[in-house]
């Protein structure tokens, strides 16, 4: 989840992790932007890919008619924090990709268990 603020309003956290495709649709045809380079400009710190995620933002948080082209505001007063369930803001160690509270406690990984591993056990238990 995304907790995103923009010159001192800050708007319902945004599921990241979900884009419906409706969206998803919008989002190239208005922007120019697919999902996945909307997320890469995200990271880069892009302009186009800020304004282009507070304006998704502020559509899901009950702005449905907000249009593209009515947004403006400075990246001075732009900020984005990640989120866990709970609402803390977490960090992510850009090289380890570790991911902390801010106060340095470990975020727990899921315990449910990883699709992925339960194929590699089944698979290579011969």
């Amino acid at each position: 989840m995304l907790r995103i603020t923009v010159a001192g309003t800050t708007y319902p956290d945004f599921d990241d992790a979900k884009m419906p495709v409706a969206e998803g649709i919008a989002l190239e045809k208005v922007t120019g932007l697919t999902p996945p380079k909307l997320w890469d400009g995200v990271e880069r710190f892009s302009p186009a890919a800020i304004l282009a995620l507070v304006w998704l933002a502020r559509r899901r948080g009950g702005e449905p008619e907000l249009r593209y082209s009515q947004l403006a505001f400075d990246l001075s007063e732009f900020d984005l924090a990640e989120v866990d369930s709970d609402g803390r803001v977490m960090r992510r160690d850009p090289e380890t990709k570790v991911v902390t509270h801010l106060d340095g406690v470990p975020v727990e990984a899921s315990e449910e268990p990883d699709p992925t591993r339960a194929e590699e056990a089944t698979s290579s238990g011969g």
